[in-house]
């Protein structure tokens, strides 16, 4: 993918490399024709917990993309809320409670990186309010954790994809390509 051809709101929410992917195969500052872009072709994301994880995923999007925006972040620290919002820009609203922002309309996807105990209760939270979900490893501390997640995307059909930057990145991938070709 370069920096001047537009991804597709389905493609970009259902795509494995949904966070690495973006800095790693599109150059930021590579010139760009601007394409205009509707509203149903811009990807609204909700940021909960931009720590320092988060905020490296945040780095991924800002910039890159032009359909991809951060409306909202979400930490009850303030100092990482206050990150987060500098690097989402003026258009993002801040909560300290990610169930508010889970009530506001108009985003697409969450991106989760908050500490992984938290991340079983605040996936099944985000599907039920009908956002596709990108969230940081370790998934759940329990089996049943885990089981309740798959259960509600199967419930929901909606796209959840667990960050695993290792098996993402373009050095990991060619590294298995080269292994799968013999060379």
């Amino acid at each position: 993918m370069s920096g001047n051809k537009k991804i597709s709101r389905r493609k970009f929410i259902g795509s494995a490399a949904v966070a690495g992917a973006s800095i790693s195969l599109v150059k930021p500052g590579f010139p760009s024709l601007k394409p205009k872009y509707t509203p149903s072709d811009l990807i609204r994301i909700g940021m909960i917990g931009p720590g320092s994880r988060g905020c490296g995923l945040l780095r991924s999007f800002v910039g890159v993309e032009k359909n991809v925006i951060i409306t909202a972040v979400c930490d009850d620290i303030p100092s990482h809320l206050a990150a987060g919002k500098e690097l989402a820009g003026p258009q993002a609203k801040e909560y300290t409670d990610y169930r508010n922002l889970l009530e506001q309309k108009d985003i697409d996807c969450v991106i989760i990186a908050t500490p992984p105990y938290l991340h079983s209760v605040m996936s099944v939270d985000a599907l039920d309010t009908g956002r596709h979900v990108f969230c940081e490893k370790t998934l759940a501390h329990s089996i049943k954790q885990c089981k309740d997640i798959v259960e509600k995307v199967k419930e929901t059909k909606l796209k959840f994809q667990v960050g695993m930057q290792r098996r993402y990145s373009p050095h990991y991938l060619k590294a298995m390509e080269m292994i799968k070709d013999g060379t």
